[in-house]
C-alpha cells in the first residue's frame, strides 16, 4: 500500500477546483450572450462581420514572438507529460 502523498492530493484538488472555475465561467458566459442579443438574426451577422473584420486587421508579424514562445512552452509541456507518464 503505497502512503499519502500530499502533493498528489494538492495537484488533484487544484485541478478540481480550476476545472470546476472555468466550466462555470464558461457557461455563465455562454448564457448571458444569448441576453445580449445574440438570438437575433441581425445582431448575430453584425457579430460575426465584426469579428472578421477585426481578425484580419491582425498582422501575424506583430505576434510572431509571442506565438513561437506559446510553442515552445508547449512542446516543453508536452515532453514534461511525457516523461512523468513513463
Amino acid at each position: 500500500m503505497s502512503g499519502f502523498d500530499l502533493f498528489d492530493f494538492y495537484r488533484f484538488l487544484l485541478s478540481v477546483l480550476v476545472g470546476s472555475y472555468a466550466t462555470v465561467r464558461l457557461v455563465t458566459f455562454i448564457w448571458r450572450l444569448q441576453y445580449i442579443g445574440f438570438g437575433d438574426p441581425r445582431a448575430r451577422g453584425l457579430l460575426r462581420q465584426y469579428l472578421l473584420i477585426q481578425m484580419l486587421r491582425v498582422r501575424f508579424r506583430r505576434f510572431a514572438w509571442d506565438l513561437l514562445q506559446i510553442a515552445l512552452l508547449l512542446v516543453v509541456f508536452i515532453l514534461l507529460l511525457h516523461r512523468h507518464w513513463r
